[in-house]
């Protein structure tokens, strides 16, 4: 079935079962991997069955990934935090919960996971891997030592449950970073951040777009080329279905399609143009 096209699955079924949902992630090339970032929306995507043990499905999901891939294997979600209670709030590195999903917060919350430091762009690992991935990486959101630059290096496999590359990926901003491209800047953050009840006396950054330019994000170009290179798989499934795709992949297909059109991730070059000296 064709990646692109395919946004919600036909059989519209809301339920999906562990069987089904293990031998999706299996075609998908799970089992060949022991580094996987799992994006995910799980509202979009429907729910997998409990067990007799669990409240919720969320132990069920990762217990999944656990079932197929190595006794070593590592996942990675992010953990971003826009919003900490207001302005000037602080990002407290052991509280402060995970806005991109319930399935992120559960596996933040897990004794045995590791977060990365960062007051927005924080990400947690769970596995062999966790500490390797997640200590003394960069302070700024997407450059060179950044943890999503890590995965990139490693070529992590992403998977993104009820969640397409349409809707954008923190992995093409990392491409955008290297291709410096005109519409976005690096913005020292002033968000307190405490870490083992103490101030951390670091500076952090993040790679932010010129608020006051007309900027469109379109993704098709990108997502097509992808596609096209054999890059991207889908398995139907719930009321949407999986993707797959190498970090890295991602990675140089953003950086070919940047360098040829520096505007190429944008619906149209934009009017508003305040980097412009």
């Amino acid at each position: 079935m064709n990646a692109v096209s395919v946004v919600e699955n036909s059989s519209v079924n809301r339920n999906v079962s562990r069987t089904e949902f293990l031998d999706a992630l299996r075609r998908l090339g799970v089992a060949n991997h022991s580094l996987v970032v799992v994006i995910s929306d799980l509202a979009a995507f429907g729910d997998l069955e409990t067990s007799a043990q669990d409240a919720t499905a969320l132990r069920g999901y990762i217990e999944c990934f656990q079932e197929i891939m190595s006794p070593y294997g590592t996942l990675v979600v992010p953990t971003f935090t826009y919003v900490r209670g207001g302005p000037g709030s602080a990002y407290v590195h052991e509280q402060t919960p995970s806005e991109t999903g319930v399935l992120t917060e559960y596996l933040r919350s897990l004794p045995d996971s590791r977060r990365s430091l960062h007051p927005v762009f924080s990400f947690v690992a769970y596995g062999e891997r966790k500490d390797e991935l997640c200590d003394n990486a960069s302070a700024h959101s997407y450059a060179g030592n950044s943890l999503p630059h890590r995965l990139i290096e490693a070529n992590a496999l992403v998977i993104g449950i009820g969640r397409s590359p349409h809707r954008g990926s923190f992995l093409i901003h990392v491409g955008e970073y290297f291709a410096g491209v005109p519409y976005r800047y690096t913005k020292e953050l002033s968000i307190p951040v405490i870490k083992n009840g103490q101030n951390v006396a670091r500076a952090f950054y993040h790679y932010v777009k010129y608020a006051d330019s007309d900027i469109v994000w379109d993704t098709n170009r990108l997502v097509e080329r992808l596609d096209a290179g054999g890059y991207l798989t889908f398995e139907p499934l719930g009321l949407s279905g999986i993707w797959a795709y190498r970090a890295k992949d991602l990675f140089t297909t953003t950086l070919n399609l940047l360098n040829r059109n520096v505007y190429g991730l944008l619906e149209r070059p934009p009017t508003k143009t305040p980097w412009k000296r």
